[in-house]
């Protein structure tokens, strides 16, 4: 693969994804009546909550034992289990703290009835049986599959892109501020923020809270480590894993989770553009299918080269000594 392939992936990426979205969108933009999902039984998916998590553990049981069959690929399972640990804690403080702005559950028997306290910013108190705990195994679940497909398109079927080890070898500052990433996270606030006063028919007077958080969540890792874990990204796996959760995402959150009640999003936070067909979907939810794809890559590289260069944190950070170590 030639240095111009390489440096134009990320390129190649965002320009299929417009390609994509783009006529989706105004395809979806022409539905002028989407109508609504009508429900004549009390509890049209009982436990069905539960149950599609399996959408996600069945994966990540065939992709763990397919590595553990095929030993001949190089994994760096510390940095597997450590972005898994980043996103599931990030996903409960994003629950834990902000649940019970963005969501609430109104089909209570689509989970087993565990459910965790949310924290209430208004009354500035504890709501206690509002997280239904399976909130917290997608957030476990869902990180693993995300890394895993990523690891495994990356190392197997796509593995001719991967790029060579020549560019790991020396280790190199990771923490390399890219302030683009600071004006693209202001624009999309910014246009969230008019969307919502100009075009939000339901709540326009509150505020694109999710939204603010999801930037937030996209823009960090891309502002202070893209730059140094950049040439060390298979794009081409990259794309193909973020294509595979996007397909399950349409069916388990489109097509299942908000149509049947699992989960819903409060206007109030939301910027007001909603996608009919899928239950009146926010935007928001859908950028969190990218975000999150995007944020366990970028964790998972920073952690596999802090292993395979074993030096410390500062150094790994800010600036190391000329050595080398040997791959993960």
């Amino acid at each position: 693969m030639s240095d111009s392939d390489k440096s134009e992936g990320h390129g190649t990426v965002i320009g299929f994804l417009i390609a994509l979205v783009v006529p989706a969108v105004l395809t979806i933009w022409r539905i002028e009546d989407s109508g609504e999902l009508v429900i004549s039984a009390l509890d049209p998916t009982p436990h069905g909550y539960t149950w599609s998590l399996t959408l996600f553990v069945l994966p990540c049981v065939y992709l763990l034992g397919w590595h553990y069959k095929h030993v001949r690929h190089s994994v760096c399972w510390n940095a597997v289990w450590c972005s898994t640990a980043v996103i599931f804690l990030l996903g409960a403080v994003l629950d834990f703290f902000f649940g019970f702005g963005f969501f609430h559950f109104p089909n209570p028997d689509a989970t087993i009835g565990v459910r965790l306290p949310a924290f209430h910013w208004a009354e500035f108190q504890w709501v206690g049986d509002y997280l239904p705990i399976e909130e917290f195994g997608f957030y476990l679940l869902g990180g693993l599959f995300m890394l895993l497909m990523y690891v495994f398109t990356s190392n197997d079927w796509l593995k001719l892109y991967s790029p060579p080890h020549d560019t790991e070898a020396k280790p190199h500052p990771l923490f390399r501020l890219d302030l683009r990433a600071l004006l693209v996270g202001a624009a999309v606030v910014a246009l969230g923020f008019y969307w919502k006063k100009n075009h939000d028919a339901i709540a326009p007077d509150g505020i694109p809270g999710y939204l603010i958080f999801l930037v937030v969540l996209a823009v960090l890792p891309t502002l202070l480590f893209f730059r140094g874990v950049q040439a060390r990204i298979n794009w081409r796996a990259f794309a193909l894993s973020f294509s595979v959760l996007v397909l399950v995402s349409i069916m388990w959150e489109a097509t299942l989770g908000v149509p049947y009640g699992w989960w819903k999003y409060k206007p109030e936070l939301m910027t007001g553009m909603y996608v009919g067909p899928w239950g009146n979907l926010p935007v928001e939810a859908i950028l969190l299918w990218l975000v999150a794809s995007w944020g366990a890559v970028v964790s998972y590289e920073c952690f596999r080269l802090y292993f395979l260069w074993k030096i410390p944190v500062g150094q790994l950070l800010f600036g190391v000594p000329a050595a080398t170590g040997k791959d993960a």
